[in-house]
C-alpha cells in the first residue's frame, strides 16, 4: 500500500460509495496511523468527497479495532504459514501462482482451526 495506490482506492471504492450514500449524510471514515493513511494529498481527496476523516492513534488498534486483533491476525496468520510451507514445496525458481483451490484449501483449513482453538472469555 503506497500513496498510489490509496488515491486509487479513494475514486474506484470510497468516491461510489459516497456519491450513493444519502445527501443528509455526513460519511465518516477513520483509519489507523499507517503512513499513506495520514498524507496530506491522501486526506485531502476524501475530505473533497465530503467525507470527514479521523486517525486512530497509533498503539490505539487493540482498543479500536477488536476484530483485527481478535480475528484478522491469527486467521491471516495461520493462511501465511500455509502459503509459506505452500512457498518451501514449490521449486525454488518456480514463480507460480497458487491456484484458486490451494487458496480454498488455505481458507478452509485456517478457517477449522480457528474454530477448534476458540477460547471463550
Amino acid at each position: 500500500m503506497d500513496e498510489r495506490v490509496m488515491l486509487s482506492w479513494v475514486d474506484d471504492v470510497l468516491r461510489p460509495y459516497v456519491d450513493d450514500a444519502p445527501d443528509d449524510v455526513i460519511p465518516l471514515l477513520i483509519l489507523d496511523s499507517y503512513q499513506c493513511h495520514m498524507m496530506a494529498l491522501v486526506v485531502k481527496q476524501i475530505e473533497e468527497l465530503g467525507v470527514e476523516v479521523r486517525h486512530i492513534p497509533g498503539g490505539c488498534t487493540s482498543l479500536c479495532q477488536p476484530v483485527d486483533v481478535g480475528f484478522n491476525k491469527p486467521f491471516k496468520d495461520r493462511v501465511r504459514r500455509q502459503w509459506l510451507a505452500w512457498r518451501i514445496s514449490e521449486d525454488a525458481g518456480s514463480t507460480s501462482a497458487p491456484t484458486r483451490r490451494d487458496v480454498i484449501g488455505w481458507i478452509e483449513r485456517a478457517m477449522a482451526d480457528m474454530k477448534d482453538n476458540a477460547t471463550i472469555i
